[in-house]
Parts: C-alpha cells; structure tokens; sequence
C-alpha cells in the first residue's frame, strides 16, 4: 500500500468519524464544534438546532443516567438511604499490621 493510498484511506476514516453522531448526545464532533452538519454522503440530520449544546448535554445526561440504571440492576446493586442524625452504623477502623483484623464499633 502506497502512502497516497494510505492517505486517501485515513482522509476517508476521519471524515466519516468526525461526522458520526455520538449516541449519548445524538450530534457528530463536527456538528457540536462547528455548529453544522456537513454534507457527507450518507443520511444525516439537516435540521439546524440554535442551542445544539443544551440539547446534547440534556442527550448526555438522560443516556448516562439510562445506562447507569441498566449497569445497576445488571449488578444487582441497591441504593443506599442516606444516613440521618440519630441513626446507628457501623464504623471500620483499618487493620493494623499484616494478619489483623479490622474492627467495626457501633
């Protein structure tokens, strides 16, 4: 492989991945940075959106949260209630040297 061939190969990857919308924002690189959307050769949006920004970071959060829930019950983990004045827990204070155990006072 030559390096104009290589050239003509890596011009073409990056135009593609700077134009890829991002699935949490739902916006390509390109779009966010340069505020449009480039004729590119496959489907895209065409639609201008004034406060792209907003929107991609409401995208963002709504997808992180979604998939943060997913991760979470995949793992089975359980929220924890926040700890009140007045509620009794558990305290673990760090072993002390190599075969000690760690002690946990109420």
């Amino acid at each position: 492989m030559g390096k104009q061939e290589l050239s003509k190969k890596l011009d073409c990857f990056l135009k593609v991945y700077r134009n890829t919308p991002i699935r949490a924002t739902g916006y390509s690189p390109a779009e966010m940075i340069l505020n449009y959307t480039p004729n590119i050769g496959f489907p895209n949006k065409i639609e201008k959106k004034e406060h792209i920004f907003k929107d991609a970071q409401r995208k963002d959060i709504a997808y992180k949260e979604k998939t943060k829930i997913a991760a979470d019950k995949e793992q089975k983990r359980k929220t924890v209630s926040p700890v009140k004045a007045g509620d009794k827990v558990l305290v673990k204070y760090p072993a002390k040297g190599p075969k000690s155990r760690a002690l946990f006072l109420e």
